[in-house]
């Protein structure tokens, strides 16, 4: 073999050599973004599935007050503490991703929800600081409830229509 062969055989085992190393460094980049983005996806899964569950639980004690109040049957055979208990819990779950949503869901999401909590709030606190008496605590929580319903309302299609986008 001349020197030459020798040359251009060596020269095509690195041109092989280097395709290969290129082709799986390539299919490595793949595979690792591919993998954010499914973590990221799923993340972001978690935390819609955490936060309409809390809203459920909102919309659960306020379905179950208006039925409480108005003497009408309950579906659930949870005390009043266990509901109320679940409504102060799905707040705060609420509440965390309106401060540090942005990790996980988009900006816009956030919005939506810090927009709702607000409501909320705004509706706890108008029926906190109403002083009533206690013959009309009944029509104040059912004013109170139903509004909090209104609200709910009000809110939810923006954010099932920004989990949606968020999701693809």
């Amino acid at each position: 073999m001349s020197p030459l062969n020798v040359l251009a055989e060596t020269l095509r085992g690195l041109i092989t050599l280097a395709a290969v190393f290129f082709g799986a460094l390539l299919a490595m980049w793949f595979g690792v973004r591919r993998t954010k983005h499914e973590r990221r996806w799923t993340a972001k899964y978690e935390a819609y599935e955490r936060i309409f569950a809390a809203i459920e639980d909102v919309r659960f004690w306020v379905s179950e007050t208006i039925s409480d109040v108005h003497f009408l049957p309950t579906v659930g055979g949870k005390t009043a503490e266990d509901l109320t208990d679940r409504y102060y819990e799905a707040q705060r779950v609420l509440s965390s991703y309106v401060h540090v949503g942005h990790l996980v869901i988009s900006e816009e999401a956030r919005d939506q929800l810090e927009q709702l909590m607000q409501d909320i709030w705004r509706e706890e606190h108008r029926y906190r600081e109403d002083p009533r008496d206690d013959e009309e605590h009944d029509v104040h929580l059912s004013d109170h409830v139903h509004n909090l319903q209104t609200i709910i309302q009000a809110h939810l299609p923006g954010i099932e229509k920004q989990a949606r986008v968020d999701l693809g």
